[in-house]
């Protein structure tokens, strides 16, 4: 692949790369309201939600960043392949949109990596970075 000189400094192309949403983002409560107005927008049941962003980050060929530009691993998927994921996602997902961010609830420890990999998720189907070069 060719690179076009805005990107060629860096090495790799803008438009191959997705941002990996950090703890400190998640932990906002505007962002785990965007990005469950955006799940339930899809329309699947709960039941097969826990599939969309395994799938997403699956498919996905290109490189994964920090919000700093970093490149880093590939994010683990572990976290919604745990027991009881089904649930978790019925609770946050299968009983509609969150109307405002008084309806969010509190981040519990356990769900922060979730809710970093379905950020991931929604970044790979929103096509990341859009190159500036192209």
């Amino acid at each position: 692949m060719e690179l076009c000189e805005v990107c060629e400094p860096n090495g790799r192309c803008a438009s191959r790369t997705v941002i990996v949403p950090s703890v400190e983002m998640v932990r906002d409560p505007h962002l785990r309201l965007r990005h469950q107005n955006y799940i339930v927008d899809l329309g699947l049941s709960y039941h097969r939600l826990p599939d969309v962003p395994v799938d997403a980050m699956r498919d996905y060929y290109g490189t994964y960043l920090t919000p700093e530009l970093e490149i880093i691993p590939t994010p683990g998927i572990g976290c919604l392949l745990s027991d009881g994921i089904e649930w978790w996602f019925r609770e946050n997902f299968g009983r509609g949109k969150w109307r405002d961010v008084s309806d969010v609830p509190s981040l519990r420890r356990e769900a922060t990596g979730r809710w970093r990999v379905i950020g991931t998720a929604i970044n790979i189907f929103e096509g990341g970075y859009a190159c500036p070069g192209r």
